[in-house]
């Protein structure tokens, strides 16, 4: 029978130095893998650096999910024939496969826990989008031993975005403060909150956060909120405290 799984509360991003969150947090949701090339050197070093017992979620390409999207026309990316750029979200072409195998070779460098992909608002619940996400995860996920993590940003109702992820065996994200529901089985706790104000969270939401924590089965929450390394370690306070 498998342990439960510990709480681990961080941040989308580094905020501050780095050691200090290392030191503080559990959780850091790895960015520099969306638009950029890092080294799996570097991305080594930086699993050592964070010590074993540390986890990390690196976000997949944006090759992958922002295909067609203005995004990628600003982007220089080794791992892509020059000026070739793909036209739509999860396309099964060599630019997207190729995209693909830099993420796993960067979330085995950084011994990540989970990969985190992220929809643009353009890419909503059509057939089309369904069809496209579906043939993708039947190519690329099938036996993947690492949780793949969706945050839709288009018009996906919950429901809908928590039938989706059950069919593709993907974990849905969602953000306790703005739908309160929580999903049967896993997801995963990514927080902006109805408000990114300069003051952080407050009492009552942290004690709403804890809250989800507790009931998750995947208690793995980054905070993307306005202070961020200040939320993290009250929401892990309150959370060791419940």
């Amino acid at each position: 029978m498998n342990e439960p799984l510990l709480p681990r509360i961080g941040t989308v991003g580094f905020d501050g130095p780095r050691e200090r969150t290392f030191s503080r947090l559990g959780l850091v949701e790895y960015q520099e893998s969306f638009t950029g090339t890092p080294s799996e050197r570097s991305l080594r070093r930086l699993r050592r650096r964070a010590g074993d017992d540390f986890t990390f979620v690196l976000r997949a390409s944006a090759v992958i999910t922002h295909g067609g999207e203005p995004l990628l026309d600003r982007l220089r990316l080794a791992y892509l024939p020059e000026g070739r750029l793909p036209r739509a979200p999860f396309e099964l072409d060599e630019l997207t496969h190729a995209a693909w195998r830099f993420t796993l070779r960067s979330a085995e460098a950084l011994g990540a826990g989970a990969i985190f992909w992220q929809t643009p608002a353009s890419f909503r619940p059509t057939p089309r989008s369904r069809a496209r996400l579906a043939r993708f995860a039947e190519r690329h996920l099938a036996g993947s031993s690492l949780p793949i993590i969706w945050d839709a940003m288009g018009l996906w109702e919950p429901d809908e975005l928590k039938a989706a992820s059950q069919d593709l065996g993907l974990v849905p994200c969602r953000d306790p403060l703005l739908e309160e529901r929580a999903f049967p089985g896993r997801s995963y706790l990514r927080v902006m909150g109805k408000a990114r104000t300069a003051h952080g969270l407050g009492s009552d939401e942290l004690y709403l956060l804890a809250d989800a924590v507790e009931a998750s089965e995947l208690p793995w929450v980054a905070l993307h909120t306005a202070t961020p390394f200040r939320d993290a370690r009250s929401l892990s306070q309150v959370v060791a405290g419940a």
